[in-house]
């Protein structure tokens, strides 16, 4: 089978169901931005030397293959049963997220002011990161207001955005970079 099928060349795709839809659409966008969100998670694992932290990424990436796939679908309201089940994001995904905040949150100094990304490569990545983790976040909250979504993607997003902002934290600290303060 070939990689490319020329079905896009005019500026159309098809979800998960077969609708056609232009590659401008809010649900191509929205899962697009997942798509970029889960390269960068790759890209903070090749900067990461901490197996601890990069084996948590691996986790989340599977989880936004599966937001991806969920928003991929031309109507979430006919995703079969056995499909949903196996793709669902489920409280306990965002609970996973939650404990490994505090886990990694207790063992950083109080901040109180905004931090100024920067001071070291992994560092800028893992803002940069999170930056496109609020916009997947912007986005999924609009194909909300079209089609209602399961409550637990935007949760997930949203606390993950949390913890690529406590690794950055993190980072900081393990690498011995002076966290800039606004």
């Amino acid at each position: 089978m070939k990689i490319y099928t020329k079905k896009g060349d005019s500026g159309n795709t098809s979800l998960i169901g077969g609708k056609i839809v232009h590659k401008h659409n809010l649900k191509v966008d929205a899962y697009g931005n997942i798509d970029e969100l889960n390269s960068f998670l790759g890209l903070i694992r090749d900067f990461s030397d901490d197996k601890k932290v990069n084996n948590i990424i691996i986790i989340i990436q599977k989880k936004l293959f599966s937001i991806g796939s969920l928003l991929a679908y031309a109507d979430y309201k006919i995703i079969p049963k056995i499909e949903i089940e196996k793709l669902k994001i489920k409280k306990r995904d965002i609970d996973f997220i939650e404990n490994e905040i505090d886990k990694i949150d207790k063992n950083l100094p109080v901040i109180t002011k905004f931090t100024i990304p920067g001071g070291h490569k992994l560092i800028s990545y893992l803002h940069i990161t999170r930056c496109v983790c609020r916009r997947a976040e912007r986005k999924i909250s609009y194909v909300n207001e079209i089609e209602k979504l399961d409550p637990n993607i935007l949760a997930f997003i949203n606390r993950l955005s949390d913890l690529i902002f406590v690794l950055s934290r993190y980072f900081c600290k393990k690498l011995k970079v002076k966290e800039l303060y606004w």
